[in-house]
C-alpha cells in the first residue's frame, strides 16, 4: 500500500482503537473483540452518519486486520465476517449536470474575469477536468483540424492513452481571442 493509503488506514484503526478504549471492559487485545464487539460498532460507525462507502472502509479494513494476524493474536475468528456492508446507491451520488439556465448564470457571474470566463466554458464545451483545463498547452490545440489532443492528468500516468476533443464554436472563438490576445482588451465584455 501507498503511504496515502497506509495514513487512511492509520486513521480508521485510530477511530477503532478509540472506541475500544471507551468500552467497558476495556478491549486491550486482538482475541478481546468479539461479534458483539465488532456489531456494537458497526452501530457506532451508523450512528455517526458515515456514508455507506466510509462505513465499508472502516470495516474491511477492521476484517482485513483480523484476517491477517488472528491467527497470530490466538482470535477464535475473524468477529467482523458478520457485518453486512452497506449497499451504494450510485443514483444518490450521481452528479448532475447543469441546465442551461444553471450554467448562464454562472457565466454571468465571472463576468470582468475573463481568465475565470473562458476557463469555465472550455470545461463546459470540452468536458475536461479542471487541472486539464488550467494546464491545456497550445500543443495539444490544432486549429487546422480543430481538435484539442491531449493525455488527462487522471490517467496519463497509468496508460498515457491521449483524447482528441472536437473544438465547438464557443471553444474555437476564445481560442482565437487567446492567441490573438485581445482578451486583455477591456471592451471585452
Amino acid at each position: 500500500s501507498g503511504p496515502r493509503t497506509l495514513q487512511e488506514y492509520e486513521g480508521r484503526w485510530n477511530r477503532f482503537e478509540e472506541w475500544a478504549g471507551d468500552q467497558t471492559p476495556r478491549l486491550r487485545f486482538l482475541r478481546d473483540v468479539q461479534r458483539e464487539h465488532a456489531a456494537a460498532y458497526a452501530a457506532d460507525l451508523t450512528a455517526a452518519r458515515f456514508a455507506p462507502a466510509t462505513f465499508n472502509a472502516h470495516v474491511n479494513l477492521l476484517k482485513l486486520v483480523w484476517r491477517c494476524l488472528g491467527e497470530e493474536a490466538r482470535c477464535t475468528g475473524n468477529p467482523w465476517e458478520n457485518i453486512t456492508l452497506k449497499k451504494l446507491n450510485a443514483l444518490a451520488t450521481r452528479k448532475r449536470a447543469l441546465t442551461p439556465a444553471q450554467f448562464e448564470a454562472l457565466l454571468s457571474a465571472t463576468e470582468g474575469d475573463p481568465d475565470l470566463h473562458d476557463l469555465l466554458t472550455l470545461l463546459a464545451w470540452t468536458g475536461l477536468r479542471l487541472v486539464d483545463g488550467v494546464k491545456l498547452k497550445w500543443g495539444a490545440v490544432d486549429f487546422a483540424r480543430g481538435v484539442i489532443t491531449l493525455a488527462p492528468q487522471k490517467t496519463a500516468r497509468r496508460t498515457g492513452k491521449q483524447v482528441h476533443i472536437p473544438m465547438f464554436p464557443a471553444v474555437r472563438a476564445l481560442l482565437d481571442a487567446r492567441q490573438s490576445g485581445s482578451v486583455l482588451s477591456p471592451g471585452r465584455f
